[in-house]
């Protein structure tokens, strides 16, 4: 899907800004099982039905503690969630104040209850480096493949994947059924690009998590940008 982009004129130069922003909910909750994101999207749109009537809006998964360069799963399959660790939504900036009918709502998550309590908006940056962990994939498809199909998406909204990296695959289990999945990083974006790429994500399933794009924890993530088109 096409939409329209916002832009703001300073002192004659244009600067594309982000339709979509993250709202970041505090939690309670002590451990979730690793492949939770059906329930999670289950749950959540219990509150927040209208999550449902965009594709572009999503729920990102939780993460345990930070190991290096990323998010480590642990070998017993449970993350262990800290008291900074925050629940995330990806939404229009128009639905800012709609989104905040989730505080004080009760997840029930498999054998773990969430607890959402207060939330904040946290505006997406437009990083040099964007990186996503989970994009849904034809598993019967090669990796140049995958990328051959990303790239064909990305020309419609007048992107393209040039030097984007594929990661590991990994597998989802959504309604019953298993999904694949591939990481991906796309590096060396503009701003324009960047904030674009986080709008719009890529493939299927932003509701469960997949095709959100997120800075990338590296070195001059946010810095260094080249020109604006």
């Amino acid at each position: 899907m096409v939409t329209k982009r916002n832009k703001i004129v300073t002192e004659n130069k244009a600067v594309f800004s982000s339709l979509m922003t993250d709202i970041a909910y505090m939690v309670d909750c002590k451990t979730l099982v690793y492949d939770h994101a059906y329930e999670l999207s289950n749950q959540i749109t219990k509150f927040l039905p209208w999550l449902k009537d965009d594709e572009q809006n999503g729920i990102h998964m939780l993460h345990g503690p930070d190991a290096g360069n990323g998010w480590i799963r642990s070998t017993d399959d449970t993350i262990f969630l800290s008291k900074r660790t925050r629940l995330i939504i990806r939404i229009s900036k128009k639905n800012i104040q709609l989104a905040k009918k989730l505080v004080g709502a009760e997840l029930k998550i498999f054998d773990d209850t969430l607890v959402v309590g207060e939330s904040h908006e946290k505006p997406l940056i437009a990083a040099r480096d964007l990186f996503s962990k989970f994009v849904m994939i034809d598993n019967k498809i090669s990796e140049e493949q995958f990328l051959e199909s990303a790239n064909n998406e990305l020309q419609k909204s007048g992107l393209s994947l040039n030097n984007a990296i594929c990661g590991k695959t990994h597998t989802l289990e959504i309604n019953n059924k298993t999904i694949y999945t591939r990481s991906i990083m796309l590096p060396g974006l503009s701003k324009k690009q960047s904030l674009i790429m986080q709008d719009i994500g890529l493939g299927e399933g932003r509701i469960f998590g997949c095709g959100l794009f997120v800075p990338h924890k590296s070195i001059d993530a946010v810095s260094n940008f080249k020109e604006e088109d």
